[in-house]
């Protein structure tokens, strides 16, 4: 079995211009994952999937092979898996072999993240793959969402709101985190990167913040420079 790390880094961005390699606690921001990615013993390669020769040279100088993105892979709204699978034929995967997606805009993803997820999808041979998953604020909760329909507004899970009023009724329920891991196999059986059998690693909420948009900058330093998250590379040496 091979584990190959995955970041699929598009030049193209609305909200920020070249967001993925924008500055983010001095350095660009998916050079964040980069570091972790090279920093987990367990993976064997790194491919950073991207149209744009600047993002390529950000990751090559970090040791990641290049899959260069065709104008089709490129677009906004070019699936993931689309991209996930020509690399899968890039890198000439075997069936039991590992890819693991890392989000160029998740700079807070740990090596022990991976580890210990790719930890948990092997040791259950059933498993199709899995996530990290991260809990959240009450207030964000599924049947706490509202919805504006004729220039109303109502909650959108009104029979379950009605059912499970309170906070101890609720079903408990999990944000993404910032890893996906899926079996090849799995990939080609079922068309997306979960599976049927998908495993899970929870990990502390600050860890899954997602750095995507202009406000998400400031937040995401403030998490850093509190020590709400902590980070090996920016560690201050002796």
């Amino acid at each position: 079995m091979k584990i190959f790390a995955l970041i699929p880094a598009r030049g193209g961005s609305k909200s920020i211009k070249k967001k993925n390699i924008a500055p983010f606690l001095g350095k660009p921001l998916m050079e964040h994952v980069l570091e972790c990615a090279s920093r987990c013993s367990k993976i064997d390669r790194i491919i950073c999937s991207t149209d744009d020769e600047e993002i390529a040279d950000v990751a090559r100088k970090m040791g990641a092979e290049i899959h260069q993105r065709s104008e089709e892979l490129s677009s906004d709204n070019s699936p993931v898996l689309d991209t996930v699978n020509a690399v899968i034929d890039m890198v000439e995967a075997g069936e039991e072999d590992l890819i693991v997606l890392l989000q160029p805009t998740s700079p807070f993803t740990l090596p022990e993240h991976v580890e210990d997820l790719i930890d948990v999808i092997v040791a259950d041979k059933e498993s199709t793959g899995g996530e990290t998953i991260a809990n959240f604020p009450h207030n964000y909760h599924a049947y706490n969402q509202r919805e504006i329909s004729g220039g109303q507004v109502k909650f959108h899970f009104m029979e379950e709101r009605l059912r499970c009023h309170n906070k101890q009724a609720k079903p408990k329920f999990y944000k993404f985190g910032n890893v996906i891991i899926s079996k090849v196999a799995s990939i080609r059986k079922n068309g997306n990167l979960w599976g049927d059998h998908c495993k899970y690693h929870l990990i502390d909420q600050p860890y899954s913040t997602d750095v995507d948009g202009p406000d998400d900058w400031p937040y995401g330093q403030w998490l850093f420079e509190s020590g709400q998250v902590k980070l090996p590379w920016l560690e201050k040496k002796d």
